[in-house]
């Protein structure tokens, strides 16, 4: 008899391992409930509710997804989504990668993973616009909308967040907002706006000015600001366009080459808060490239570590002198500009807070507690500004 060969012996293993796995499968309606985390969820996909089937578990985001309370999960979090970004570039042209339709008529779709938004307790205002310009990716690399699961158990406040900005319009699954603006627990939200032309921005400018007035039952509570705003506004939007999409950046991940903001008014303690963010080339990646870098690198040197302990250590630094570049600078437009009328105006009012991620960096000027900078190992993918205007005359209306 002769002796099996190796690749005889290793065609058999094979074929008995498929074979004791088959026997170890049970099929109901055409899916294998075999334990291996496969599951059916609902899927809101382009306005239709369809039952699919999940063959893994899904990926879980942190409980709180919020850069200033839970700043380290909250940027993984981010990272991962962007990295699911980069695998559907190329993959399956022309067909949709969210789920496959199998042959059988009697078989669900199927799905092999997602993230599941049930387990966010609570979702800030800044990662919900983060979020939104993250599904605006998927869904312009993929050209199909992102499908979004089991929404039923959507704790209320995520969903109301979600929705008040209008990120369910993004995924497909629902009509404009006959409104711009909602109002829940004292808060009117704006919905989200994204561009790229002076256009844009100027509407972005009168609908602040108008969720402020609407938020205070009429009374001009912005008053001769409002052109401090726009003005601060204008700067720091306009050089989204001049400084975060260079065309000559090898960008680490594909993005759509616009910024998303939009605003919040709280009537309890008169706050107006307004969130821009922008998926481009980042504060400390485009800073030593421009004209004002021979007057800040001295500045960006003496708050840098000289032994930083992982890659984006000192990107906090170069917010930071950014920031000090647009005090000093006589008319030129830089990345810090807008940024530096945005802390001046906190100054003038005695009130409020400017918070700045960019990459891994992040910068918060708050008059109240000061300010401070550092960096997170993973990048936001872009830059954050958070600005905060403390509105004199809470409780209007």
């Amino acid at each position: 008899m002769k002796r099996p060969t190796a690749t005889w012996t290793k065609w058999h293993l094979s074929r008995a391992k498929n074979e004791a796995k088959r026997r170890s499968t049970r099929w109901h309606h055409g899916v294998s409930t075999r334990r291996s985390g496969g599951h059916f969820v609902t899927t809101w996909t382009s306005g239709e509710i369809i039952k699919m089937w999940s063959t893994r578990e899904p990926h879980l985001p942190p409980s709180v997804l919020c850069f200033s309370k839970n700043p380290i999960e909250t940027l993984d979090f981010f990272a991962t989504m962007r990295r699911r970004s980069h695998i559907l570039k190329g993959m399956f042209p022309g067909k949709n990668p969210w789920y496959q339709v199998p042959k059988s008529v009697k078989a669900p779709p199927r799905m092999r993973s997602y993230q599941s938004f049930a387990e966010i307790e609570y979702l800030s205002t800044a990662s919900a616009v983060v979020m939104t310009a993250e599904y605006a990716r998927l869904a312009e690399i993929s050209k199909f909308p992102p499908i979004t699961i089991d929404l039923h158990k959507w704790s209320d406040v995520v969903f109301a967040k979600l929705y008040e900005l209008d990120f369910f319009s993004v995924v497909g699954i629902t009509e404009t907002v006959a409104d711009l603006y909602a109002e829940r627990d004292g808060k009117r939200t704006m919905r989200i706006l994204s561009g790229t032309n002076n256009a844009e921005l100027a509407e972005a400018t009168r609908r602040i000015q108008h969720l402020a007035v609407e938020a205070s039952g009429g009374a001009d509570l912005l008053g001769g600001r409002v052109e401090l705003i726009s003005t601060a506004l204008s700067e720091a939007i306009s050089n989204v366009a001049r400084h975060a999409y260079p065309a000559d950046h090898d960008f680490q991940f594909p993005h759509v080459g616009r910024w998303w903001l939009t605003a919040e008014f709280d009537r309890s303690n008169g706050m107006l808060t307004i969130v821009i963010y922008d998926q481009g080339a980042t504060i400390p990646v485009t800073l030593p490239y421009q004209d004002i870098w021979s007057k800040v690198k001295l500045k960006v040197a003496q708050l840098a570590s000289s032994d930083p302990k992982f890659d984006f250590a000192n990107d906090g630094a170069y917010i930071e002198g950014s920031l000090k570049a647009g005090v000093t600078s006589t008319g030129d437009s830089h990345r810090g500009k807008g940024l530096a009328e945005m802390v001046g105006l906190i100054d003038e009012l005695k009130a409020g807070y400017v918070s700045i991620f960019s990459r891994g960096g992040y910068y918060r000027h708050d008059y109240t507690s000061g300010k401070n900078s550092g960096a997170y190992p993973s990048s936001i993918g872009g830059t954050l500004i958070e600005w905060g205007i403390q509105v004199h005359g809470a409780n209007h209306g």
